[in-house]
């Protein structure tokens, strides 16, 4: 059977793991400047993967290309499955850090942060509390963000 259709199988399943992951790319990221070189890396990883894809369909292994298709199969299958399961204990792992560590503070140490507005000629700094949101914090600098998963 899956000599018969190895296109159909493959086909109409690897979509699902490219979305997963180009969805996550953007969405398990905070900071505007780490979330632009997650996509980017994204992309160019996406860009290599097509340039190097036709070398594995060679012309010896003609008619049926069984190789390429197993390939394809263990890649799409298993492969990226598998990295996005590692991405999803990983941010489970931290969002239970995090939800953790929220639980210890106040009200009134959640959802604020600090940014330095002027420094006085005697040295004194002068801060404003600002929403957290406001920062620009990546995910790693921002105890408070609770990945989506």
């Amino acid at each position: 059977m899956f000599c018969i259709f190895p296109d159909i199988l493959a086909g109409s399943t690897y979509g699902v793991t490219y979305i997963v992951a180009l969805g996550w790319t953007s969405s398990s990221a905070a900071g505007y400047t780490k979330k632009l070189t997650r996509n980017v890396m994204f992309m160019v990883g996406y860009c290599v993967g097509n340039l190097v894809s036709p070398q594995i369909w060679v012309p010896s292994a003609k008619p049926r290309y069984y190789g390429a298709w197993i390939s394809m199969v263990v890649v799409s299958w298993t492969g990226t499955p598998l990295i996005l399961l590692v991405i999803r204990f990983i941010l489970i792992k931290r969002n239970s850090e995090r939800r953790a560590l929220a639980g210890e503070k106040s009200d009134e140490e959640l959802d604020r942060g600090f940014v330095t507005v002027d420094v006085e000629e005697d040295g004194e700094v002068v801060q404003k509390r600002v929403a957290i949101e406001m920062l620009d914090l990546t995910d790693l600098e921002n105890k408070e963000f609770i990945y989506p998963l």
